[in-house]
């Protein structure tokens, strides 16, 4: 292995363990109405040197691969070429938005992390890095998050850290994502160290499902019980601690996306084994580990799922007005209804339609379709469609199942994604989501063509 090729392992999989951590360098920032505009903040995040030296060294690694295989395609549009061409020209589309966008230089950021998203697939589909070392990194991460979560809702606080990216949280002040009720009085949601509770239970069910086709993975492999025992025992501290810091997030749609991946377990248990008896012990599992947090966290729990208090009936008022406001702003102009109102730019642009409302209430619309939608307009919703169906074309091709389970594995590896894209906005809307979707796909895509 040369030195390149190492050197790329160990930036790949320092940014994985990292990739949490929001440090950033802000070099401006903007106001509306008052309030700090957060998606008009214009920085770099110190996670982006450690990815874009590995898209540099990426690019040599590669080009060194390519030219030393000796078998080159016979024609020049292959189905994963066609793919990245669908990719490039939807990121360039986004580049594009700068030009007609409200404030263009929001808009190019915004374009610029999508850029990142997609080179953060390749790097993690294409790469050196085995998704085996590739899923430790991450799960360690995630790890180190979840003890972070527990100790912040135990404490009911979480500290703020210019260092490390962290905004100071507690139970009291206005702002803080809580679960309310007049029984309950207020109590604070697990953030990590992520800027929302949401972002940081949809980080968790990503980890969930790479711990998931981990333990696949190692379940295969003959021959090798004494060598993956302490992975194995690994992956079960970390799903444990996992579970329980996806819990006290209280994001519903974490919840429903971890759901879906539990899903996806036993359908790969039951194809490994060819046996009902390990996915019932598992679905016993299952239910006894549900039955404890109800048990611990019940009225909580109540709360949130059944939207019993005046916050979280606000929180579901508010999520449906989003979609009315994402069609009035859509349709304010043949421009923007074409062509969108540019990456980024959907906050000012609410702004722009309802001038009077309170700066902290501008907000994007909770479904990440309607969100590139009005952003990216028809144009762009087509472009990123095309890329869809070529890459579900490519997964399909290097997937080994037979036809049926293919088809019902492929729906249950997308499920947990689609679950958060529908119900949130962060996988699109911020730098950190940009690259969980690319991690998603990445790392998942490879997992997928080694069953």
């Amino acid at each position: 292995m040369s030195r390149l090729e190492k050197l790329l392992k160990i930036i790949t999989g320092a940014l994985l363990f990292l990739l949490p951590w929001q440090t950033i360098l802000i070099t401006r920032e903007a106001f509306l109405n008052g309030a700090k505009w957060q998606y008009g903040t214009l920085g770099w995040y110190a996670t982006e040197i450690l990815l874009w030296t590995g898209v540099v060294l990426f690019v040599f690694w590669y080009i060194k691969k390519w030219r030393a295989h000796k078998e080159k395609p016979h024609t020049f549009m292959t189905p994963d070429r066609e793919f990245a061409g669908a990719l490039l020209l939807f990121v360039l589309y986004a580049f594009a938005g700068s030009i007609w966008a409200m404030n263009g230089a929001v808009a190019y950021q915004h374009a610029l992390h999508m850029l990142e998203g997609v080179l953060f697939f390749f790097v993690l589909f294409l790469g050196p890095l085995p998704f085996r070392s590739a899923a430790v990194w991450f799960i360690f991460g995630a790890l180190v998050q979840s003890v972070f979560g527990l100790v912040q809702f135990l404490l009911q606080a979480a500290p703020s850290s210019a260092l490390f990216g962290l905004a100071p949280h507690v139970a009291w002040e206005a702002g803080s994502s809580i679960v309310s009720g007049d029984a309950l009085g207020r109590w604070l949601r697990a953030y990590g160290a992520f800027p929302h509770p949401n972002v940081f239970g949809g980080y968790l069910s990503v980890s969930l499902l790479l711990c998931v086709f981990l333990f696949h993975l190692l379940a295969k492999e003959n021959g090798k019980e004494k060598k993956n025992a302490r992975l194995r025992l690994f992956c079960i501290v970390a799903v444990v601690l996992q579970a329980a810091a996806l819990s006290v997030s209280f994001s519903r749609t974490a919840w429903l996306s971890a759901t879906a991946v539990f899903g996806l377990s036993l359908f790969l248990v039951f194809h490994r084994t060819r046996a009902w008896a390990p996915v019932l012990q598992r679905i016993g599992m299952f239910l006894g580990a549900l039955l404890l947090i109800l048990v611990a966290l019940f009225p909580l729990v109540y709360t949130r799922v059944a939207a019993s208090s005046p916050s979280e009936h606000r929180s579901v008022v508010e999520r449906v007005a989003g979609a009315g406001e994402a069609a009035g702003i859509s349709q304010q102009s043949f421009s923007s209804f074409w062509f969108g109102v540019g990456a980024g730019n959907y906050t000012l642009s609410a702004f722009a339609l309802h001038p009077a409302y309170p700066g902290w209430a501008y907000q994007p619309v909770h479904s990440v379709p309607l969100l590139i939608l009005v952003e990216l307009g028809i144009v762009g919703s087509a472009l990123l469609l095309l890329c869809a169906i070529l890459f579900l074309r490519y997964v399909s091709m290097i997937v080994s199942f037979d036809e049926k389970k293919k088809q019902a594995l492929l729906l249950l590896f997308f499920a947990p994604i689609v679950l958060l894209l529908l119900f949130d906005h962060y996988l699109f809307s911020s730098y950190v989501g940009l690259l969980f979707t690319g991690l998603y796909f990445g790392l998942g895509s490879r997992a997928l063509r080694d069953i």
